[in-house]
């Protein structure tokens, strides 16, 4: 078995994905991501200029559709742990969706999300599996890369997979267009 066996892609509904981008990809919500400095951990906040943009909804708006693509990605998991024979229990919190933007020349660095920081507040854990979502098309460049793989999505499907130090991943740069996408983690 090798790493590429963890690597699942579902399919979600379309019409999700454009009623995410009616209500968000105009609103005036975005910020800049930002790291944490693996250097000083302390440092949460490292601006990088070609970073992309982000909304945290539960921060502005937990409304309709965004309970809507946590159900999804709820199910997506299920459907994960069932796929690969884990206990379905081992996976029990998930993160609220939170809404990438990249612009032309915006990208993802290399990383892994095996972050402390994403789960400091109420419900606490580190992430064991990461979800990624496409919610648009209309871009070009943008490939989401998996262990130095291209890992091709239309919109309207999600990739899960361990989000650990095995499991290194980036966006290349958008060359023209804007790249829509939700990110989620679960543990």
């Amino acid at each position: 078995m090798n790493l590429n066996h963890f690597i699942r892609k579902y399919k979600f509904s379309t019409e999700v994905c454009d009623k995410l981008l009616d209500k968000y990809a105009d609103s005036d919500k975005w910020t800049s991501h930002t790291w944490t400095d693996i250097e000083d951990s302390n440092n949460q906040n490292k601006l990088y200029d070609t970073d992309l943009s982000v909304i945290y909804p539960e921060n502005h708006d937990p409304c309709e559709i965004i309970q809507k693509l946590m159900v999804i990605s709820q199910n997506a998991v299920q459907k994960y742990t069932i796929e690969l024979d884990y206990d379905s229990c081992f996976l029990e919190e998930m993160s609220i969706p939170r809404l990438n933007k990249y612009e032309e020349g915006e990208y993802m660095r290399e990383h892994m999300d095996h972050i402390k920081s994403l789960f400091d507040g109420e419900s606490r854990g580190l992430p064991a599996v990461s979800l990624i979502g496409l919610l648009n098309e209309e871009y070009e460049g943008g490939e989401l890369v998996i262990n130095g793989e291209d890992y091709p999505l239309k919109k309207g499907e999600l990739v899960i997979f361990p989000s650990n130090f095995m499991y290194m991943h980036k966006v290349n740069p958008v060359l023209s267009g804007k790249r829509f996408s939700y990110v989620a983690w679960s543990w």
